[in-house]
């Protein structure tokens, strides 16, 4: 060695240390030592699928197919009241503390509230009309629905 110290032994050469460390040991220590030496440490790295293309066909096919129909109404019903009750939650948040409009241009916070409130409604009830394109989302907003929903009323609930 260059520095003229000793070098570490590697973990392999402990035979006391169970087999089972001892792999993991090695593994590290020529992960480390290819990393130093810039190779790509294969035996360590996660094995990668190389059929891409395969597996982007199997992909396009499961996205294609529809859910069931009762799925489908449960999932864009869900989603549909969620965001509704969203867009409703945003608009009584962001009104404005005086009642009337005028006052909007008096108090910068005010102004800046509303304009945000504005946004943020206008962008629920865009998506109102994007629907999920694949089945496992409409299953999705149906699971999720029956936790989200009640908590999102009763956050409505306890604002008004």
């Amino acid at each position: 060695m260059a520095g003229g110290g000793k070098r570490k032994p590697c973990c392999h050469c402990f035979p006391q240390i169970p087999v089972h460390i001892q792999r993991i040991t090695t593994c590290r220590c020529s992960a480390i030592r290819d990393t130093v030496l810039g190779k790509l440490p294969r035996e360590c790295a996660m094995r990668t699928n190389m059929n891409l293309e395969a597996n982007q066909a199997n992909t396009a096919q499961k996205s294609e197919s529809k859910p069931p129909l009762h799925i489908w109404i449960g999932g864009v019903a869900v989603r549909t009241i969620f965001l509704i009750v969203l867009t409703i939650l945003t608009a009584r948040v962001a009104s404005p503390q005086v009642e009337r409009l005028k006052s909007l241009y008096e108090t910068p916070g005010d102004l800046i509230r509303v304009l945000m409130g504005l946004g943020v409604c206008s962008w629920f009830i865009v998506n109102l009309f994007i629907l999920p394109k694949d089945a496992g989302a409409y299953r999705t907003w149906m699971y999720l629905g029956l936790v989200i929903l009640p908590l999102s009323v009763l956050c409505a609930f306890v604002v008004w």
